[in-house]
């Protein structure tokens, strides 16, 4: 998870509301991370993200996953959707040609 976090810090700057997902990760310990990452409650945890929706509380047998893990999952996800989607985030392709545009007034 840290080395995830750490790549996104230069992306930080182009993605919205990044701090607000970013928390939601910062505060699982690594080894909430191991135990939420195992084989065995990865796909618990993804069909319960996506059957819960914003309101966590309605849902029914959370119990026998942490409500944090769910949040968790959500947040990555989100991060990893935006930083796919940024509009202004383009990385240099050397084959293409390059355009300069100069805008000034007369």
């Amino acid at each position: 998870m840290q080395s995830f976090l750490g790549s996104l810090n230069y992306y930080s700057k182009f993605i919205e509301d990044y701090a607000i997902y970013a928390a939601v990760l910062y505060e699982l310990r690594e080894v909430d991370f191991a135990a939420m990452n195992k084989p065995e409650n990865r796909p618990r945890i993804r069909n319960l993200a996506a059957a819960v929706g914003n309101d966590m509380e309605e849902a029914g047998n959370l119990a026998e996953v942490d409500l944090r893990w769910i949040r968790a999952q959500k947040s990555f996800a989100k991060l990893n959707e935006k930083v796919a989607s940024t509009p202004i985030l383009r990385h240099f392709r050397p084959e293409l040609q390059p355009v300069v545009a100069v805008y000034a007034n007369d």
